[in-house]
């Protein structure tokens, strides 16, 4: 088997896979133009042939949607075979479960057609150059955060279970989860959902609140919001996750988008949802990052 490029040199050669022609030539045109070498190919099978011929390849840049073998198992592969090479996903049908879906399996990026030259090469920077992992203290270095929130709630655990609802007896070792939303009917929908498949839930208003919490214990699982009084959400997940690196987050958001939702799974969250969903969706969600066959 080829032994991948583990150190990158200028200047970088980078593997292009789609099946379109002039998609490829575009692409390349950017690429020379910004200093790059390229070889193209048209379909998986080809890129699998250049990869096994050891072409010192740097970056591999492939389509989503192609005949026979597709970009997202042409990602399996690459990531199995030659794990040192990462992987640009781009795709004319872009989504946040396909995001979700391709970072997760270890893409180094995920980038929507049509895009613009600057994009592209934005995008191919940060997968030939990460950018320090969520559990890396000084991954949100310079930006403004702050440790107070900025918004006052005077809600206590008992104010926050509202109406005729109230959490069933659950045995001491019932799995447990954190709810972080400032939306007090967001915690209060979660909390009758999981209560009543056995899980204990708390909720947390604010990123200052959330810390505390976990910083006191574990969660089974953390449900983060994107938009809190006092703190970006990402930059909250990079917190939970220098904090307890093993944490299993599932971001929630009522403003999902593509760019949020690869930078979530490339900082550590285990799943990225959009809001509204059903109690359904979120189940099967939970079962998925949790690993069970089943959510009861």
């Amino acid at each position: 088997m080829a032994k991948p490029n583990h150190q990158l040199r200028e200047p970088a050669r980078i593997l292009i896979v789609d099946d379109e022609p002039s998609v490829c030539r575009s692409i390349e045109k950017v690429l020379h133009r910004a200093g790059y070498q390229t070889v193209t190919t048209l379909s998986a099978s080809a890129a699998l042939d250049a990869l096994q011929a050891n072409q010192d390849l740097s970056l591999i840049i492939t389509d989503l949607m192609m005949p026979q073998v597709n970009g997202i198992e042409l990602l399996k592969i690459a990531r199995t075979n030659w794990p040192s090479v990462p992987v640009l996903v781009i795709t004319g049908y872009a989504s946040i479960a396909s995001a979700v879906e391709a970072m997760q399996l270890g893409a180094a990026n995920y980038l929507a057609k049509p895009f613009t030259p600057e994009e592209l090469e934005d995008a191919v920077r940060r997968a030939l150059r990460p950018e320090p992992s969520a559990s890396d203290p000084t991954a949100d270095a310079g930006k403004e955060t702050t440790g107070q929130p900025d918004v006052t709630y005077d809600l206590t655990e008992a104010e926050m279970v509202v109406g005729h609802w109230a959490e069933p007896t659950l045995p001491a070792d019932a799995p447990s989860i954190l709810v972080i939303d400032n939306e007090v009917v967001v915690v209060n929908t979660v909390r009758k959902i999981f209560s009543r498949k056995g899980y204990h839930v708390e909720g947390a208003f604010t990123g200052g609140e959330a810390l505390q919490r976990i910083q006191e214990r574990s969660y089974n699982l953390v449900l983060l919001d994107m938009r809190l009084p006092d703190f970006d959400g990402l930059q909250l997940l990079s917190r939970i996750r220098d904090i307890k690196p093993d944490a299993a987050v599932m971001v929630i958001t009522g403003y999902a988008s593509l760019d949020t939702a690869v930078e979530a799974i490339r900082r550590g969250a285990a799943y990225y949802m959009a809001k509204p969903f059903t109690p359904e969706e979120l189940l099967q969600a939970t079962a998925r990052v949790l690993g069970r066959e089943k959510s009861d």
